[in-house]
């Protein structure tokens, strides 16, 4: 079950909460289904997956997309969950 940050990035966090973070970031063209068949490995962990601005399930970026601009993303998303 995605949901959706205050930004319009939509992300999936699994996994105990008191266990270390795992980030999952996919490329460009793809999305966080990328790593479905993947997070069930890293059960002892918490896990987070999202899709970038303006893939998967995320709205698009708020001005020209840039790895500036989704390295704020990833920062925001992180201050969020």
């Amino acid at each position: 079950m995605s949901n959706v940050a205050p930004d319009g990035t939509a992300y999936e966090l699994r996994g105990p909460t008191d266990a270390p973070l795992v980030v999952f970031i996919h490329g460009l063209g793809l999305s966080q289904r990328l790593f479905d068949p993947h997070v069930p490995a890293f059960a002892g962990y918490r896990t987070l997956t999202y899709d970038l601005y303006g893939h998967g399930k995320s709205g698009p970026a708020p001005s020209v997309a840039t790895l500036g601009i989704y390295a704020r993303q990833l920062a925001g998303l992180l201050d969020h969950v």
